[in-house]
Formats: C-alpha cells, sequence, structure tokens
C-alpha cells in the first residue's frame, strides 16, 4: 500500500504516504462519505511490526500505532476506542524497518 522504501534510510527521508492516497481507491465509508468527500479516514486496529515499526503523523511527530497483530490477525478484530488508532485523510502513514 505504501511506496517501497529502502532498509537503511534515515528516518527524516521517510515521509510516509498520505492516508487518502493509501485508502481512498479501496474503502468508502457510505455513512459519511459524499460526493465531494468520499473518504474521510480510518481507524487502525492492528499492525504487523515483525520487521519494524509502521507509524503515523497528524500533526508534526511521528507516533507508533497502538493495537496488535496476533497470529497474522489484527487484535482486536473490531475497532473499538482503546485500542483503535483514529486517523483523518490527510495525516500520513510509514513503515520503519528495522536496520540489517
Amino acid at each position: 500500500l505504501t511506496p517501497s522504501i529502502e532498509e537503511d534510510v534515515l528516518s527524516s527521508s521517510n515521509t510516509g504516504s498520505v492516508v487518502e492516497g493509501v485508502f481512498a481507491d479501496v474503502y468508502f465509508d457510505v455513512d459519511t462519505a459524499s460526493e465531494s468527500q468520499p473518504f474521510v479516514g480510518v481507524a487502525v486496529v492492528g499492525v504487523d511490526n515483525t520487521n519494524g515499526v509502521w507509524e503515523y503523523m497528524c500533526d508534526e511527530e511521528w507516533m507508533q500505532f497502538i493495537g496488535d497483530n496476533l497470529f497474522g490477525q489484527a487484535a482486536p478484530m473490531l475497532p473499538i476506542e482503546p485500542r483503535a488508532t483514529v486517523l483523518d485523510k490527510d495525516c500520513r502513514v510509514r513503515f520503519s524497518p528495522d536496520a540489517n
């Protein structure tokens, strides 16, 4: 979903991708979307940090996601407030791979 990145790239060079650009062509919110704004955001309930760390930025600081990946499945399966990270369409996401 995000562009390919090199393993040992500097954090400052890893700018990630805008949430709308990653998800807008895949998901459509029938409850809140309109023709002028078909995509409003996403709730992330789990990430796989096996070979690095998934992060998001909505202001000026990269943060790590809450939620887990358990046996290849997001846990919990449904977004619940204490375990979901809600991102609006203008936030950014990135993967920072482990070094070597």
